[in-house]
């Protein structure tokens, strides 16, 4: 399947160069990743999300579908080359190369599991799966952390224990050795809303959002002590102290670049200065609630583009320029 890349006029006033990706999208929810799974030197798009209407978590199980796709970038296109409907729910996804080989994994988690996914002969499989919290899991990022080849996994859990009137977050660390095993962790009061691993001035460095339910966009910026995150530093980062439920955090084009997107659709681009994150543009996204944010250089090697998908169809948007 090829998606054309068609230059609109969105009603709200994005960036100079914004395209629209894809009109619409089985895939309503829609999360990024990117990587190169097949281990020609190439990096992968890869989508993943919820398929159809918004359903409570209570729900059962029966009826949810979620869809992850593996796309690539071809002559001004981008081409769905591989995709899986066995997940029945799928919150977020990261890439990253657990195990050394050289070709990265997809890692998709979805209530109390985290699945492994390997694109093997053009097809995605499903190479492992594992029940990693007893809460809800909401968030996934992955990244070498201690440079040794192989990429460890973070894992943010939402909890609320019975009578509590705060929610708790979960940060696991978690390494792959054939079965995942957690190797440090943090307590966070508050909901994290979106977490995202990147180099910032040489370092591997994490950046979340933490909130409540209506009031957050505090933006905490962790270094590692080995596989430790560590406290660096609080910065609020939305108007009004709303929720910004989308980061990424990417080292693109010889610099570190934060974007943080909130409820409202207003998207910031910062970098590193003076131990705080500058903004240096502002991009109004398309109306309809934001799903998902990734910077990236896929479609142009010597500049940064940033994917959004926004609404209830599951558009995709691409803003350049940066």
């Amino acid at each position: 399947m090829w998606w054309p890349l068609l230059v609109l006029a969105w009603a709200s006033p994005l960036v100079a160069g914004t395209q629209l990706v894809v009109a619409a999208s089985e895939i309503a929810a829609t999360r990024f990743g990117e990587g190169d799974l097949d281990g020609d030197g190439q990096g992968e798009l890869v989508v993943g999300g919820r398929v159809g209407p918004f359903r409570p978590v209570t729900d059962a199980q029966e009826g949810r579908r979620a869809r992850i796709e593996v796309q690539v970038y071809q002559r001004g296109q981008l081409q769905t080359i591989a995709a899986l409907d066995e997940l029945p729910v799928v919150a977020d996804i990261a890439v990253a190369d657990i195990d050394g080989d050289d070709r990265a994994e997809i890692l998709a988690i979805g209530w109390h599991r985290l699945w492994t996914l390997r694109l093997e002969r053009g097809k995605l499989v499903v190479a492992g799966e594992q029940v990693l919290a007893a809460g809800r899991l909401v968030r996934v990022a992955a990244a070498d952390l201690d440079g040794d080849g192989r990429a460890e996994v973070i894992l943010a859990e939402r909890r609320q224990p019975p009578g509590a009137e705060v929610v708790v977050t979960t940060l696991g660390v978690y390494r792959y050795g054939g079965q995942w095993q957690e190797v440090s962790r943090l307590d966070l009061d508050g909901d994290v809303g979106d977490l995202c691993l990147g180099q910032v001035a040489g370092r591997p460095s994490l950046a979340l959002e933490l909130g409540t339910e209506e009031i957050g966009g505090l933006v905490q910026t962790y270094a590692f002590d080995g596989l430790v995150p560590r406290w660096r530093a609080d910065q609020q980062l939305t108007r009004d102290h709303i929720r910004a439920l989308n980061l990424d955090l990417r080292s693109l084009a010889g610099r570190a670049l934060l974007v943080v997107g909130d409820i409202a659709g207003s998207v910031a681009l910062l970098q590193p200065l003076g131990g705080r994150w500058v903004g240096t543009t502002t991009v109004a996204a398309p109306p309809g609630p934001l799903r998902g944010l990734h910077l990236t250089q896929l479609f142009d090697a010597e500049g940064v583009q940033l994917l959004g998908a926004s609404g209830l169809r599951g558009a995709v948007w691409m803003a350049d320029g940066f």
